[in-house]
């Protein structure tokens, strides 16, 4: 059966469909495991000096959800030109810039404020801000009309010509912004001495960096489809479970380094602002709590990391 075939397009839209729904029901799952850290979060629970920070990882966690449940509910026989529609496809926009910026804090972090690192993340996101300005400025859906007796009426999954720049460049900037970032992020926890005795994997796995690099991974055929022809609810496919791992990797880096583990602060700490292992978004040590077992990486202040080093100079 010829995949550009009507007969065909319908039946990448079912699958499209349940892909999506398969997608919202593991996000709900994940999204509600963890209301309470953002509930917590949201009241203050612990004590952010980073407020943009938290607004980026508010942000990338329900537009992951939105952004879901748009591409379900515009399925059918909703016309491509209604408002919904296209919010479907502005959604994904600050699910990627909110997960681009933690992947940058983060790397930032790393490489502990260095200057070279802090401008390459600086201007990858100015790119990536502007290319997306660029794509929802000349956003131009085309509705594709599926063939009688099919369950749906349109699918708007073929973008207009004077639009295919714009998904180029949009697929381009951030698949390539967020490989650089992640690489860096990468290296960057190779060079840590700390690292080292246990495994660069280990420690990618216990900072819960897993699902970012087979968000990486996933960059490259994603790449190739970009430039080349091929049916645009695959590729659909293949930018939603991207988006989807791609934010589900940002937050849950973000929030497994901002749990410090501790058991509920008091009021008098929290009013004092004397609250012990506060994690700052200022530099990163990797140490190990236990030879079996390596802790998690967190950001500290730079007072608080040279006192740790004078320490481990001691010993």
């Amino acid at each position: 059966m010829d995949a550009k075939s009507g007969e065909a397009n319908a039946e990448y839209v079912a699958a499209f469909l349940k892909l999506q729904y398969v997608n919202l029901g593991l996000y709900v799952w994940e999204y509600l495991t963890h209301l309470h850290h953002d509930w917590q979060l949201v009241r203050g629970a612990w004590p952010w000096r980073w407020p943009l920070t938290t607004w980026a990882y508010l942000t990338c966690r329900n537009s992951i959800l939105l952004s879901t449940i748009l591409s379900i509910i515009t399925f059918g026989d909703l016309p491509c030109t209604s408002g919904v529609v296209y919010l479907s496809y502005l959604v994904p926009f600050p699910l990627v810039l909110s997960a681009s910026y933690l992947l940058a804090v983060r790397t930032i972090a790393v490489w502990s404020r260095a200057l070279w690192a802090t401008a390459i993340c600086a201007v990858s996101l100015l790119a990536l801000l502007s290319i997306a300005v660029f794509s929802m400025v000349i956003l131009c859906l085309d509705t594709v009309s599926q063939p009688s007796g099919t369950r749906y009426a349109y699918a708007c999954v073929r973008l207009g010509s004077n639009h295919i720049l714009g998904v180029k460049l949009s697929v381009i900037a951030i698949h390539v912004v967020n490989g650089v970032m992640f690489s860096l992020l990468f290296a960057g926890l190779r060079r840590h001495r700390t690292v080292r005795p246990v495994g660069l994997l280990r420690v990618v796995w216990k900072q819960s960096l897993a699902l970012l690099a087979l968000a990486t991974i996933l960059d490259i055929p994603i790449l190739i489809m970009a430039w080349i022809r091929v049916n645009g609810v695959i590729f659909s496919m293949s930018l939603a479970m991207a988006a989807l791992l791609l934010g589900l990797g940002a937050t849950h880096m973000t929030r497994n380094l901002y749990q410090s583990g501790q058991s509920e602060p008091s009021p008098r700490e929290f009013s004092d602002g004397s609250l012990r292992g506060t994690q700052e978004l200022s530099t990163v040590e990797v140490w190990r709590e236990e030879y079996s077992e390596f802790s998690r990486a967190r950001f500290q202040e730079p007072q608080v990391l040279a006192s740790q080093g004078d320490r481990a100079a001691q010993c």
